[in-house]
């Protein structure tokens, strides 16, 4: 099978990250090609030490609205969107009559290009959903968007429930939770472990991924507990970054938080984490809590969208919490105090335990990647 997938980045986070891990595994089993938006990236040189085929001659980006900038760099994307997508749409043209796929794979919901041209030369395309868009506004509509998920040669695939339900799949929708753990890294966690006396955010720095939201529980349980600390892992964007760090500042918690930055080895830093805090609102899937519960480690999430969702499925499989779960800035306050109380020791075990269970069982690469496999066969008619 010849399968295309069109990247929305060269990055190797988030969506990016579970098409890397998708195409580690069926790179064995069929010819892959990959079209990226940029000609150098982290991505790009994944891909190519596996020897896959890759096109990244053309920059594009993702098709929704520009969000506030200078006056130019607004105006310059706005004409990109009105005026690029033939150029772009004849690039991705070129490449699919050049490589002939049997199926075209979008890797994310807010990149419309492949649709139309896939229907024009009988190609089933894929649409991976992955975002409530909360913050995105789509080109050149929502509604224009939903009516492009819904036309009859579209095959969509929503990371979760959550997400099918926001773009009105219908309960047949395909849901197929992301490959996040690679097998071979598998190995038993200490439970044992002596606390290091800190918690762990894991992120980007931007409203969406409720840093803030965190900074202000810390704040509240440092009144009793100035023994811990806090450590911020991600990249900064813009203003709000610049407000996390002012609020550490003017609150005097400068000697307890710190931002580190991006980092390669964030395992290590979720392996000797107390707990890993994650403080998102609206995130369709999320990898940071499933990475942290493979590591052993103890999670606090916010109980909304895809977060929530991650919770009810892990408490279905293991009959137990596999996260503490937590609503507004007084309730996160109180899940810091409990993973710091050592009399809670035991439970916290057990709970660890049941998480890490779940997370190898439901998130695996392997498992993963046979089902999108089995899509692509139900879609263009052969068996397995």
């Amino acid at each position: 099978m010849r399968i295309l997938y069109i990247s929305n980045s060269s990055s190797v986070g988030g969506a990016p990250a579970a098409l890397l891990n998708l195409v580690r595994i069926l790179s064995a089993r069929h010819e892959i090609g990959v079209v990226l938006p940029d000609p150098e990236g982290p991505l790009n040189k994944e891909l190519g030490a596996l020897g896959i085929r890759c096109w990244s001659a053309m920059p594009y980006r993702l098709t929704v609205w520009p969000g506030l900038m200078n006056p130019v760099k607004y105006l310059k994307r706005v004409y990109g969107l009105l005026f690029g997508r033939n150029k772009v749409s004849r690039y991705l043209a070129g490449i699919m009559d050049e490589f002939c796929p049997d199926v075209v794979h979008t890797n994310v919901g807010p990149l419309d290009y492949a649709l139309h041209l896939c229907k024009e030369r009988g190609v089933p395309h894929v649409w991976h959903l992955r975002e409530l868009q909360n913050n995105m506004i789509s080109f050149p509509s929502r509604k224009a968007f939903i009516r492009k998920l819904h036309e009859p040669w579209n095959s969509p695939v929503a990371i979760t429930r959550c997400v099918a339900e926001r773009w009105g799949l219908g309960s047949d929708a395909r849901i197929i939770y992301d490959g996040v753990l690679d097998g071979s890294e598998l190995c038993e966690p200490s439970y044992d472990r002596d606390s290091k006396k800190y918690f762990l955010y894991v992120g980007r720095i931007e409203p969406t991924k409720g840093l803030m939201e965190l900074l202000k529980a810390f704040k509240a349980f440092r009144k009793s507990r100035k023994d811990y600390r806090l450590a911020v892992v991600g990249r900064p964007a813009g203003l709000y970054a610049l407000r996390c760090r002012l609020y550490v500042m003017m609150n005097g918690l400068s000697d307890s938080v710190s931002f580190e930055g991006q980092r390669r080895d964030v395992r290590k830093y979720m392996r000797e984490a107390d707990a890993v805090v994650v403080p998102s609102r609206g995130e369709g899937f999320g990898f940071v809590p499933v990475e942290a519960m493979a590591c052993g480690t103890a999670v606090i999430v916010n109980d909304d969208a895809g977060l929530k969702e991650q919770m009810d499925r892990g408490l279905l499989l293991s009959s137990e919490e596999i996260g503490l779960r937590y609503h507004g800035v007084r309730s996160l306050t109180e899940c810091l105090r409990y993973v710091s109380d050592y009399g809670n020791k035991e439970a916290l075990v057990r709970m660890r335990s049941a998480a890490f269970d779940v997370v190898w069982t439901s998130y695996a690469v392997e498992r993963y990647a046979d089902e999108v496999e089995s899509y692509y066969y139900d879609l263009i008619g052969k068996e397995d």
